[in-house]
C-alpha cells in the first residue's frame, strides 16, 4: 500500500472508527502473549502523571514486548486504522499511538522506538512534523537526549484548526467552478462533488463549533 499524505492524521484518529478484523502485525516475540490478553485481564494501572502535566518517571521503559495486552492492543488499532485509511506505515501509526499513552509522557525516540518495534528511520520523520505541526513538544536539556511529548490539548487544537481551515478550502473549489464555468459536464463534474460535499459540511461547523466551545467551558467550570 502506497503511503498518502494525510495532512491532519489527529482528525483521521478522533473522527474514525477501528476498523477491520485482521491480525495487525506483531512482533514474534510478542505474538502469543498478544494473542492471549484480553482487555479484561489486563487493563493497565492509572496514568503515571500528575494533575499539572509534569514530567513523571517510569521505573523501567517500555517495550513493545513488555506493554500489556490492553495497550499492545490500543496501539495496533489505532495504528490499523491509519494504515487502512491514510496508507501510513504500522510503526508511524504505532507511533502516534503511544504518544497519547505513554510512560513517562516524556519520550526520547528510542523510548518511542522500543515501545512500538521500530527503527528510528521508520519514525523520526513524522516526529519531527509532527513537532513542527505543534502537536508534539520537543524537551532540550543540556546533557541529556532530545525528549518529545504530546502537547496539552494538542489534538482538540489541531481538529478545531482544522475546521477552521474547511471554509477556505471550501471557497478554493468555489472558485475552480468559476474557472471551468465554460467546461463541459464531464470535466466539472470532478470539482463540483467535491465543491458540494464542502459545502454541506461547512455549514454546519459553526455549530459544531459552538457546542465544542460550551462543552469546553462546562467541562472546566
Amino acid at each position: 500500500m502506497v503511503e498518502r499524505p494525510f495532512g491532519s492524521p489527529e482528525l483521521g484518529l478522533l473522527l474514525g472508527k477501528f476498523r477491520g478484523r485482521t491480525q495487525a502485525p506483531v512482533h514474534q516475540a510478542c505474538r502469543r502473549t498478544h494473542q492471549a490478553n484480553t482487555l479484561s485481564d489486563c487493563l493497565p494501572g492509572r496514568p503515571h502523571a500528575d494533575s499539572k502535566g509534569g514530567t513523571v518517571t517510569s521505573t523501567t521503559d517500555k517495550s513493545y514486548a513488555t506493554l500489556t495486552g490492553a495497550e499492545r492492543m490500543f496501539v495496533d488499532e489505532v495504528a490499523r486504522h491509519y494504515h487502512e485509511a491514510h496508507g501510513v506505515t504500522w510503526e508511524k501509526g504505532r507511533a502516534m499511538a503511544w504518544m497519547i499513552i505513554s510512560d513517562p509522557i516524556e519520550q526520547t525516540l528510542p523510548q518511542i522506538c522500543a515501545a512500538v518495534d521500530a527503527a528510528p528511520e521508520d519514525i523520526e520523520q513524522l516526529i519531527e512534523q509532527l513537532t513542527l505541526a505543534g502537536l508534539y513538544q520537543r524537551i532540550e536539556t543540556p546533557g541529556e537526549a532530545t525528549r518529545y511529548r504530546l502537547v496539552d490539548d494538542g489534538y482538540p487544537k489541531a481538529v478545531s484548526d482544522t475546521f477552521a481551515s474547511w471554509p477556505e478550502y471550501h471557497q478554493i473549489f468555489r472558485f475552480g467552478l468559476e474557472v471551468l464555468a465554460d467546461a463541459d459536464d464531464t470535466r466539472r463534474r470532478r470539482i463540483a462533488e467535491i465543491e458540494e460535499l464542502f459545502g454541506h459540511i461547512v455549514g454546519d461547523l459553526a455549530d459544531m463549533s459552538r457546542r465544542w466551545e460550551e462543552h469546553r467551558r462546562t467541562a472546566a467550570a
